[in-house]
């Protein structure tokens, strides 16, 4: 079953779940291809965790986590997307 969610930006996110990819995983890797592709210019706020864990029917804790990575990432390519 694939899921998208509605919000206008992440629209075109799909969670594939009888993928082999990890649900987190496919999340994580389709936004920081929106970050790194300027489809998510600097300053534009992604949703909040608890907004795109209800979006996408998944754990609030999934959405933290690919958060977390991202913010992680060397290149720290998400800090300019999460709110206060």
């Amino acid at each position: 079953m694939v899921k998208a969610a509605k919000g206008a930006l992440l629209a075109t996110l799909e969670i594939n779940r009888s993928s082999g990819s990890p649900i987190y995983r496919q999340i994580e890797d389709f936004l920081r291809r929106m970050i790194l592709n300027g489809a998510l210019p600097p300053g534009q706020k992604l949703p909040s965790t608890r907004e795109l864990a209800l979006e996408l029917g998944v754990s609030r804790i999934t959405i933290k986590s690919v958060y977390e990575q991202l913010i992680s990432d060397k290149r720290k390519i998400i800090v300019n997307h999460i709110g206060t």
